[in-house]
């Protein structure tokens, strides 16, 4: 049977639907359970021979709903909203070469990513949307609606966590201001370069600072661990602030979060080991931390996987972390401190073994 493919465009809701194909030997999950058919097309590995450049985004959709039998949906007042006017024609910028191999999701994931566009996995279809609606849906999921009113940072550092990075552009080859410019347009963020701090550092041209790093592509990355691997390599940092995200010189985050202060007073004090301990924070990470009456164990384990902090826990302070829960708003703190501040919340205290963290269980 020849296969067919409908197309709707529904304009009064915003929508423009790309429907499975019609007539395509039935899947082998039951007719009736149309959710979980998704997760199984999206882990299918893909073979492509089209040139992207060349292909709308409209098309390659209905081409993998015939294929894959999967609904897809855009929504475009979601684009429209943004400035985008006919994401439909939009055309991934993206080698053919690089996308053959992959499963449906990692496809998606890069192919989308190029035109500024992610997707959701809806119980019956694939939601084609931005970005931002994405971030503020699940941001929405993890922070009472309240909350994201009164704290605008909270979608900010929701996406700098769980966004992952496709960076299509040459690292070595893009000025640090260009580079910025499309990740703030890709994912919705205002970032704002300190130019009078750089130059106080004797890097008055950071903005046209190119990364030098061995490897010119870097996938699949957190925002967070993209941006961090990035401006580490040109002696930079990045710090949460209100509506946007402020990069300056890696000193002068370190000075902010009271480090060179604690190196000082520890040196005034004599002590060596509390000097080498001291000393040893300034390698540590600054990290955010929003969470309000959240299980103390997930923003603990959370903090530990997004920020690459060693933490290990003892039986006696899971249990205790666990059947507790903790609010917090740490913006830019260390990471220590932070551990530190949400263990004695619960009863628990941290000890540090060189690069690791210990949680255990009752004060110490």
């Amino acid at each position: 049977m020849i296969a067919r493919i409908a197309v709707l465009a529904i304009l009064a809701g915003g929508l423009a639907a790309v429907p499975a194909a019609i007539g395509q030997d039935p899947p082998k999950l039951k007719p009736d359970d149309p959710a979980a058919k998704l997760p199984d097309a999206l882990r299918q590995k893909v073979s492509w021979n089209k040139d992207l450049k060349d292909t709308p985004l409209f098309e390659l959709l209905a081409d993998l709903a015939k294929r894959y039998d999967v609904t897809f949906i855009i929504m475009e007042e979601s684009f429209k909203a943004e400035g985008v006017q006919i994401i439909r024609d939009a055309k991934p910028n993206v080698p053919a070469a690089r996308l053959n191999g992959l499963s449906l999701g990692a496809f998606l994931d890069t192919a989308l990513q190029s035109v500024g566009a992610t997707y959701v996995v809806r119980p019956d279809y694939i939601e084609i949307t931005t970005p931002a609606r994405r971030i503020q849906e699940k941001a929405a999921r993890v922070f009472p609606v309240a909350d994201l009113v009164a704290d605008p940072t909270a979608p900010i550092v929701s996406v700098l966590h769980e966004q992952q990075v496709s960076y299509e552009k040459q690292l070595n080859d893009t000025p640090m201001f260009e580079l910025l410019q499309d990740l703030g347009r890709r994912y919705a963020i205002a970032f704002v370069i300190r130019d009078e701090l750089f130059k106080a550092v004797e890097q008055p041209n950071f903005r046209e600072s190119k990364p030098n790093l061995s490897a010119t592509r870097l996938e699949g990355l957190s925002l967070h661990r993209f941006l961090t691997v990035i401006l580490q390599d040109l002696d930079a940092a990045y710090l949460v602030r209100g509506k946007s995200v402020e990069i300056v010189p890696r000193k002068s985050a370190q000075a902010e979060a009271g480090l060179f202060n604690a190196v000082a007073e520890a040196k005034a004090g004599g002590d060596p080991v509390e000097v080498a301990r001291a000393e040893s924070r300034l390698n540590l990470p600054l990290v955010c931390v929003l969470a309000e009456n959240r299980p103390a164990l997930g923003v603990i384990t959370e903090l530990a996987r997004q920020y690459d902090v060693n933490v290990v826990i003892d039986q006696g302070a899971q249990t205790v972390l666990k059947g507790s829960a903790v609010s917090a708003r740490l913006l830019n703190v260390p990471a220590d401190t932070a551990l530190e501040m949400l263990a004695a919340q619960v009863g628990a205290s941290v000890m540090r073994k060189g690069n690791a963290f210990r949680i255990v269980g009752g004060g110490m």
